[in-house]
């Protein structure tokens, strides 16, 4: 995992199943309870998309570390009690 600056823009490097993300501050990841989930990037499976899942572990490590932290939105994309939302900290 690599914490990346490039021009003045925080990123941060994800491994999530198979492939690398590269993450910056517009990008959100999903806990709904189960699984983390990086609900603003697709990938493909087959003829249809979906979103890559995060291993459960490796998310609560970097929360804990403080390189996420909880988030809150006035419209959520997804409407539940208790969903929470994360995006990497500036």
């Amino acid at each position: 995992m690599k914490y990346l600056i490039r021009k003045g823009i925080e990123q941060m490097e994800l491994k999530a199943g198979r492939n690398t993300y590269e993450l910056n501050k517009n990008d959100v990841v999903l806990y709904n309870g189960a699984a983390y989930i990086l609900i603003t990037r697709k990938e493909r499976v087959g003829w249809s998309e979906s979103s890559p899942t995060v291993a459960k572990v490796r998310m609560e490590k970097l929360i804990k570390e403080g390189k996420f932290k909880e988030v809150r939105f006035k419209n959520p994309p997804y409407k539940d009690e208790f969903m929470k939302y994360y995006k990497i900290t500036q």
